[in-house]
């Protein structure tokens, strides 16, 4: 069994194939078009991105559920993959946060 790491993180590679890393990475950017750690990242922030839509929980907290354990580096990879922040993101698709509404104690009387 070979590994090859993604981010500091082993990724198994051409196990059942008995390939090499190297041989793997390039048949599987001949067969689709794009690199693995690309097409990881693009899945990792295409789960982010609908965590950031429907999810009230943070940045961090989604960053790393997605697998980055850095947050600077889930930041980076996700703006260079949409273009904004993922706070920017958030405050433009994500759920819309409630309204805060202040209660005064002392009602008008009329």
């Amino acid at each position: 069994m070979r590994t090859a790491s993604l981010d500091g993180a082993p990724v198994q590679t051409g196990v059942c194939l008995s390939l090499t890393p190297r041989t793997f990475a390039r048949r599987f950017k001949l067969a689709t078009g794009e690199t693995l750690t690309n097409y990881l990242h693009r899945l990792r922030i295409n789960a982010a991105r609908h965590m950031l839509e429907n999810d009230a929980r943070g940045i961090h907290s989604i960053s790393g559920a997605v697998g980055y354990n850095d947050t600077a580096f889930f930041r980076r990879v996700f703006k260079r993959h949409t273009g904004q922040s993922p706070g920017q993101y958030r405050q433009r698709f994500g759920i819309n946060p409630p309204e805060s509404v202040a209660i005064n104690a002392r009602t008008p009387h009329r």
